[in-house]
Formats: structure tokens, sequence, C-alpha cells
């Protein structure tokens, strides 16, 4: 693939991206990153039960698909980006960071290395480079050790002090139980820095009452003669999206 269509195809996919983000609102979102070939897709399939490509070429994921990783307790969603390359051409790097720009929004990055890769420790620091390059390396992490499968004995010295004291889970896309419980771990991750707040909510405000089931962990509802009382948890930035909209409209 010539650099000339890559650069067309980043293009499109940068245009394409501002779309598919209007819509992910306030969901916590988890972002797949790692080199190529870690089997970031096959995770994401496994997790999401999506049914991704998982060919084995550079750049075979351009674009950031997302997928809901749960709907209970306010939505979380998975993205799968493209795979890291060791040099990306600098030519390529404005429109790479513009493609990959909700990495820096992300509630949470889930770093994929493929452990049975011989090399695993030096995709890792690539992908920590690339990560500094696109001012995300300050986003919370989970490090996804994959492909335990493929590994005799796992290095638990090399790995902890690769993940710099960072959580970290042991996974094989094709092992249902490490795949539901990376599941479980990454959704508890995303949500780790979440907060309980109460809103008044009308009964004629019902659009306010569905953003707030679709946004955040209702934990209680209590009904009065005009409203209910939603006692919620949810990130900051969820609570106070949903405090100016209610503030708007002239409530508490």
């Amino acid at each position: 693939m010539g650099s000339a269509h890559l650069r067309r195809t980043f293009e499109q996919l940068e245009r394409a991206d501002t779309v598919h983000r209007k819509g992910r609102g306030d969901c916590a979102r988890v972002v797949l990153v790692g080199y190529t070939n870690a089997g970031k897709t096959s995770l994401m399939n496994a997790l999401t039960g999506a049914s991704l490509s998982v060919r084995d070429q550079p750049f075979e994921t351009l674009d950031t698909t997302s997928r809901a990783l749960t709907r209970s307790g306010g939505a979380v969603l998975l993205g799968d980006t493209v795979g890291f390359i060791r040099d990306l051409p600098p030519r390529l790097m404005a429109s790479f960071a513009s493609t990959l720009s909700e990495i820096r929004d992300a509630t949470l990055l889930a770093m994929v290395v493929d452990l049975s890769d011989p090399e695993w420790g030096v995709h890792l620091a690539i992908t920590h480079q690339v990560l500094a390059e696109l001012s995300a390396d300050g986003v919370d992490r989970l490090y996804v050790l994959n492909k335990v499968d493929r590994v005799g004995v796992v290095p638990n010295e090399a790995i902890r002090a690769a993940v710099g004291g960072h959580p970290y889970a042991l996974v094989s896309a094709h092992d249902p139980v490490s795949v539901d419980a990376l599941r479980a771990a990454l959704i508890e991750a995303a949500r780790a820095e979440h907060r309980t707040e109460r809103f008044e909510v009308p009964y004629a405000d019902g659009a306010l009452a569905a953003r707030i089931h679709a946004t955040c962990d209702v934990v209680d509802v209590a009904y009065g003669a005009s409203g209910q009382t939603m006692t919620v948890r949810a990130p900051e930035r969820v609570l106070a999206a949903l405090r100016h909209a209610r503030a708007t409209k002239g409530g508490r």
C-alpha cells in the first residue's frame, strides 16, 4: 500500500471519525491500543460478539470501530484502533494523530501486548512512544497481556517492569473464562472514577430521564408528586453535562 493511498485513506477516515464520535455521547470509552498484530481485533470480537476483520495485514483496522461492552449501569463503549508500527512516516503522523484523536479523550486505554512475540517489550516501548506523541500518555490504562495460550512460562518480573505499576490482565481471545474476566476488569476500571449524585427530574422531562438511564448507573429512584429523584453513579464529566442540561431547563 503506497504512502499516498494511506494518506488519502487517513484523511477520509478523519472526516468519518468526526461523524461517528457525535453519536457516542457521554458514554465511558475503553480504547484498545497496541502494536500491529497484537490481537486487538480478535479481543474486540471476543469481548463484544463483533465479527470484525482479523486479517494479518498492516493498517487492516484503519478506523476506530466502537461496540458496546455493556449497556447496563451506563454504557461502556469499546473501540478498536489502527495497530501501531515502528517508524511511522512523519508525513502520516498528522492524519494518524487526528484519526486517533479519541485516544486522548478515552476513559481508559486497554494496552494490548502480544506476549508470545519475542519482541513484545520493544513493541510496547513503541506503543508508549506513539502515545506520547499523541499527547495521550496521561490517560488511565490497563495492560492486556494477550495470547498467553502460546506462552509456556509467563515472565512475571519482565511484565511488572513493563507495566510500571499499572493493573494488567492475562488473556487469550480463545479462552471464554479469561475474556469474561477481562471484560469485567475493563468495565470496573472504566467506572473507577464514578461519583454519586441525585437529580430531581420532572415527569414531563422524559428526555433527561432517558439520558440519565443511558449514561449512568441508576442506584435508586424515588417517586414524588411531580417528578422522580434519581440517585446515580457516573464519571464527573457525565454528571457535569447532566447538571448543565437540568439547569438550562430551570431545574435543580
